[in-house]
């Protein structure tokens, strides 16, 4: 009869839950960067400055932020915002961006979807 040591469960399950993490902020890196890549391509206004595209950015937080692909601007408002728990944070650090998307154009919502849907099945795939 085999005994299982509690210290040993916990190691092993401690070392699962690190690698486990590790995916999903990978996977969650992927998306961000998709993400970006298909607002700057997508987005539906005119970009007289060229500063709304290039603003575009993300950041994984895992208790703080964990990787960021953003300009200097975008990652200061990512910093603003709570951090905690692990997630694709989305923005745009120029503050106009929202005002453009109030009047009907798409800066950042359809990556948003896109990352959302991608996520989403991702999870639901290793289910």
């Amino acid at each position: 009869m085999a005994i299982v040591q509690m210290d040993d469960f916990q190691k092993e399950f401690d070392e699962k839950f690190k690698e486990l993490k590790a995916a999903v902020k990978t996977k969650l890196t992927v998306e961000g960067e998709n993400a970006v890549a298909y607002a700057r391509r997508n987005g539906d206004y005119e970009d007289r400055t060229g500063n709304l595209r290039a603003g575009v950015g993300y950041a994984v937080t895992d208790d703080g932020i964990d990787s960021i692909g953003a300009n200097s601007k975008t990652e200061q408002f990512i910093k603003s915002q709570d951090t905690s728990g692990i997630s694709l944070v989305l923005a745009d650090g120029e503050e106009y961006g929202s005002y453009v998307e109030a009047m009907g154009r798409d800066v950042l919502s359809m990556a948003k979807v896109q990352a959302e849907e991608n996520v989403r099945r991702a999870l639901n795939d290793h289910k």
